[in-house]
């Protein structure tokens, strides 16, 4: 965390300046490599971020700090996009969803 302050200390952060130069494509490969590299399932950026956002979802985070967390504006766009692809707890029973976390 410290390398990447110094990239961009925080006062100088603006939603305009990027934290991190260069693009989306360039960072993507560069994880791909470090995944392959590790011997590790490859994501990418946006699955991770995807993967946050439920996960905090799950956890209750209210909706209004999801939204700010994501950088989203309103509360709405935040669920739309990232509460699908948790369980409904309704729809498999505890012994289904220990089997589907166990693989």
């Amino acid at each position: 965390m410290e390398i990447i302050e110094d990239t961009c200390p925080l006062e100088d952060r603006t939603a305009e300046r990027r934290v991190f130069g260069g693009s989306t494509d360039t960072y993507n490969q560069a994880m791909r490599r470090a995944y392959v590299s590790a011997g590790a399932p490859s994501f990418s950026p946006y699955d991770l971020r995807h993967r946050r956002i439920s996960l905090w979802h799950g956890q209750g985070i209210p909706a209004a700090e999801l939204a700010a967390r994501a950088g989203h504006t309103k509360p709405t766009e935040t669920l739309d996009t990232y509460s699908h692809v948790l369980l409904d707890p309704t729809e498999v029973t505890d012994e289904e969803f220990k089997a589907l976390l166990a693989g």
